[in-house]
């Protein structure tokens, strides 16, 4: 592991000449322009002077410790001659070695820089150009690609540009291939003064720049997306909530589940939604979102503050295990206000019951809703008796339907009984055989035992009698995929 050095450690060390005399001839090659060839062979000088000198890989010797100063020092060198002469392969020279040898940008003194010195690094930027190179030879694929991507952007059709920028994130190395070259320098603007990348992409009209950007600065991105000028472009805001939430749906967090420790970013949203949801509804599918764990337990704090984006959320609904499960998390664990809760869970359940239950489907359905439905069961019951009538009212309904030829309705509503059984777990009623048996026979008809499953029917009918003996249930999905969830 390489030590931290601070600017006191590397005073007065020498930089190492042979590798300042390849820096040098590099420069010439490149006629002190900034370009693919400069970025390679100042790779290969660092690789090979490392690797013969101070293997950074290796145990680290006085001696070596001492060569990656000299390499240090040969990186302040060159940028005090960038303050003085505002060369900018000075800059990438020193930027490019402090990334390998120090990962620490505070050894480069930003006091230093003046207004010149931005004016130079911004004329860059806008001269940074990122395009897809698609060879002739290239297969059909990517070629119909790259004149799809070209038709989009002469068309300004963001719908297009959105899918292929995705597409090209998930399945391309495009911006690996980048990342040995501009990223580091894009690295350091960000440390240098965040203001330069915000108004790049606030007045850039290249959507391989703003992609690039993203994929250098995913760590930050939020603080990019938090602090965008209202007049940036809508693309520039769709495109880094997309890879904001697929960072954050990355973090350890999201995928063990422990949700209490994922920051609020609700706030934000709001705010987006409300700028902008005529742009979030056109292009919300390609955003690729709906799906992640971290937008939806986002979106639960959201309608847990304002439940006016709940027909937002509905239209573009995941009824999945684990969004659901989520969303459920961050919705109950943020809404203190009894009618909100049942006000969501009733629209959520409605489309839950008339959407994704159907005919095969088990009645023990497994939902990642089911905390909401049982929360929302609970507030809406009134006594022991308003409860035991509500699931004789469920029950009647599923008589009546046996004469219809409607299947798939009588499977929703044993799912919705089940549902409503299970809150019992919460409410802790005890009621005696013949009472069940009277207000719900159907639990006692064998002609259901055998079209549904009879550990789920005898489950209904023991959670009602004895639930304190229950603690933990067992639900499935259509796969047959067993679900736990444990009540105390």
């Amino acid at each position: 592991m390489i030590p931290q050095f601070t600017k006191h450690d590397i005073d007065h060390i020498l930089f190492p000449k042979e590798l300042y005399q390849r820096f040098q001839e590099i420069e010439k090659e490149c006629n002190g322009q900034v370009q693919d060839l400069l970025f390679s062979e100042s790779d290969k000088a660092i690789f090979a002077y490392s690797n013969i000198c101070c293997n950074k890989n290796s145990d680290l010797s006085n001696d070596k410790i001492t060569k990656i100063k000299e390499c240090i020092s040969l990186a302040i060198y060159f940028y005090n001659d960038f303050i003085e002469t505002f060369a900018i392969t000075k800059l990438f020279f020193a930027i490019k070695i402090i990334t390998y040898f120090s990962q620490n940008f505070d050894l480069l003194d930003t006091t230093l820089l003046t207004a010149t010195h931005t004016d130079k690094i911004n004329k860059l930027l806008d001269n940074m150009n990122f395009n897809m190179q698609i060879p002739k030879n290239a297969p059909y694929n990517e070629r119909k690609l790259y004149s799809l991507f070209i038709e989009a952007i002469e068309k300004k059709d963001f719908l297009g540009i959105l899918g292929i920028m995705d597409y090209l994130s998930h399945h391309s190395n495009i911006f690996d291939k980048l990342n040995s070259t501009w990223r580091i320098f894009i690295q350091w603007i960000w440390f240098y003064d965040k203001e330069i990348v915000l108004n790049f992409l606030s007045r850039t009209q290249n959507f391989m720049n703003i992609e690039f950007i993203f994929q250098s600065l995913k760590n930050d991105i939020f603080t990019i997306l938090s602090r965008l000028d209202d007049q940036t472009n809508c693309y520039v805001l769709l495109r880094g909530i997309s890879i904001f939430f697929e960072e954050l749906e990355r973090t350890p967090y999201v995928s063990n589940n422990k949700f209490e420790k994922i920051p609020d970013y609700s706030d934000f949203l709001i705010n987006s939604l409300h700028e902008h949801q005529r742009e979030f509804r056109k292009y919300m599918q390609l955003l690729r979102i709906s799906h992640l764990k971290a937008y939806n337990f986002t979106m639960g704090i959201v309608l847990a503050k304002n439940q006016n984006f709940l027909p937002f959320y509905i239209d573009f609904i995941n009824t999945s295990f684990q969004p659901s499960y989520a969303f459920s998390k961050g919705f109950l664990n943020n809404c203190t206000n009894p009618k909100t809760v049942v006000q969501v869970s009733e629209k959520i359940m409605y489309y839950f019951l008339e959407n994704d239950a159907k005919h095969f489907d088990p009645i023990n359905k497994a939902s990642g809703y089911i905390d909401l439905f049982i929360k929302s069961i609970v507030i809406t019951t009134a006594s022991k008796e308003k409860y035991l009538e509500k699931l004789n009212d469920i029950s009647s309904e599923i008589r009546f339907m046996e004469n219809s030829w409607c299947q798939d309705k009588i499977t929703v509503k044993w799912i919705y009984l089940f549902y409503h059984v299970l809150a019992n777990e919460i409410l802790k009623y005890n009621f005696s055989k013949d009472r069940i048996r009277e207000a719900i026979p159907l639990l006692y008809d064998k002609r259901y035992e055998l079209i549904y499953d009879k550990t789920a029917i005898d489950t209904m009918k023991n959670i009602l009698s004895v639930p304190q003996n229950y603690k933990t249930i067992t639900l499935k999905n259509f796969s047959n995929e067993e679900f736990k969830i444990t009540f105390q």
